[in-house]
């Protein structure tokens, strides 16, 4: 051990009288404040350990730190995942930035649009499936015209692919979704197994037929979508 630049042996050296460390004196120094050799050997230990445990923390701090920890599920048969990737089995519009302030009568609030995308886009790329939660809140569209398939502002899936969205469940009992521009407000496409329900929904509906408007609605199911369930809407 080496305490102040002192070298200490483990085993007495031949010829020499053999002290117990608690009589042996350390002047203090650094972060070692004990004035005898065995306490100012302790308080090195505790240092260590203390040193080891922030490590760990600061480790499991960061943000693939839910990676590290392991999860099993009750029951006969379950199998060892980690924390991190039961989590993400589950993901809310919040975690991607959306925001429930939408004022109705105002017609103030945030544009969750980009938002709610990206959360859906992030559950099309789990393997298996992905259940994309609405907090309760009012989320707001946005007012832009949509830019997607079919002028669509929100999509689950795409125009282009089958089986572009599966396995995929959108819940948002106590939420409350407003379209902000005419058009097609969500659009499910190319989607196989997906389900859609408790969100009470606001916007655009129906315009003449031949009209630009005759396709504006609040969610639109086509581009060979198969299995669709939407349900406890209003």
């Amino acid at each position: 051990n080496d305490i102040n630049g002192h070298v200490f042996h483990d085993t007495p050296i031949v010829g020499t009288t053999v002290h117990a460390a608690s009589v042996i004196t350390n002047t203090p120094a650094g972060n070692i404040s004990s004035i005898n050799v065995q306490a100012a050997l302790n308080e090195l230990d505790t240092e260590k350990a203390t040193a080891a445990l922030y490590n760990t923390s600061m480790v499991l701090a960061a943000s693939s730190g839910s990676s590290l920890v392991g999860y099993l599920p009750a029951g006969t048969g379950a199998v060892v995942t980690t924390v991190q990737e039961k989590l993400r089995q589950t993901v809310s519009v919040v975690d991607f930035g959306a925001v429930g302030d939408f004022n109705p009568s105002t017609g103030i609030g945030t544009d969750s649009r980009a938002a709610i995308q990206a959360a859906f886009t992030y559950a099309m790329s789990v393997v298996g499936g992905c259940k994309v939660v609405f907090p309760a809140g009012r989320y707001y569209g946005g007012a832009a015209v949509g830019a997607g398939d079919g002028g669509t502002q929100i999509i689950l899936g795409t125009a282009y692919a089958t089986n572009a969205a599966v396995n995929i469940f959108v819940e948002g009992y106590g939420a409350e979704l407003y379209q902000g521009a005419a058009g097609r407000f969500v659009g499910i496409f190319g989607a196989n197994r997906v389900k859609w329900s408790g969100l009470k929904m606001f916007g655009y509906c129906g315009g003449i037929l031949g009209s630009a408007r005759q396709n504006d609605c609040l969610i639109s199911v086509n581009y060979n979508s198969t299995n669709v369930l939407i349900e406890d809407n209003y």
